[in-house]
């Protein structure tokens, strides 16, 4: 996971999952 930091007050404002290639090559041909 991936922390998301407000620049302004430098405090963890949420997470997202990371995500290589073949995960994007998933999604994107889900897309299709």
């Amino acid at each position: 996971m991936i922390e998301l930091v407000s620049p302004n007050s430098e405090e963890v404002i949420g997470h997202v999952a990371e995500a290589d290639e073949q995960d994007m090559d998933r999604a994107v041909a889900a897309a299709r």
